[in-house]
């Protein structure tokens, strides 16, 4: 559990720092720059809800597992 929580804040902090140095290093207009921001932040909480999604399944398919071989 420990891996998963480091792994969603790194994920978050390199997504904040990324966005930073692409603010201060943008040779664009500030309206193309937010555009950009934004389908970039969508595009990672996309990925960070597929990911969770699937660790969710995961994790479901594991207790299954445990339940069903405890019952014998």
């Amino acid at each position: 559990m420990k891996k998963v929580n480091r792994f969603f804040v790194g994920m978050f902090f390199g997504a904040v720092l990324g966005g930073l140095i692409t603010l201060m290093y943008a040779p664009e207009s500030g309206t193309e720059l937010r555009e950009k921001v934004q389908s970039k932040a969508t595009e990672i909480f996309t990925q960070i809800k597929e990911a969770s999604q699937k660790r969710k399944e995961e994790l479901e398919a594991e207790i299954k597992k445990y339940s069903k071989s405890s019952e014998y």
